[in-house]
């Protein structure tokens, strides 16, 4: 059986200096979990099972992979591996996949920062799919 080839994500450049945001910073711009479920698109939210793979959607067509990065850059330890944005394009534009170091790592930054309001709209955080954890 062939070796699987895992996709080698380069790692980011950026134009400008990144400040990554503090908790605080964080907790102090995002609505509640009940203000998620009333926008009509989210009533059903539900988190899904946990992975280290993060789902984020109802992005701004203007964020960047910086501006992710800079949510997300306090969940980084240099001692595991970096973290790996995917920032959708075409229809899929306006979501996002993280993928984290461990389960652990995700459902902190998922209950951290779901909510965070980015450019004028909540990020809406679930776990995505990921191959080891979905195998039955």
């Amino acid at each position: 059986t062939l070796p699987k080839i895992e996709k080698v994500i380069q790692p980011i450049t950026t134009q400008r200096k990144l400040r990554p945001l503090t908790r605080g910073e964080i907790m102090s711009n995002r609505i509640s979990m009940d203000e998620i479920r009333s926008l009509p698109r989210f009533k059903s939210y539900e988190e899904g099972n946990p992975s280290p793979v993060l789902f984020v959607k109802n992005l701004s067509s203007s964020v960047s992979q910086e501006d992710l990065l800079e949510i997300f850059a306090s969940f980084q330890d240099e001692t595991q591996p970096a973290l790996r944005f995917r920032l959708m394009q075409g229809r899929m534009k306006g979501q996002a996949f993280i993928t984290f170091p461990s389960i652990a790592k995700a459902k902190e930054a998922l209950h951290l920062a779901n909510g965070y309001t980015l450019k004028g709209k909540p990020l809406i955080i679930q776990y995505g799919r990921h191959q080891l954890t979905d195998k039955k």
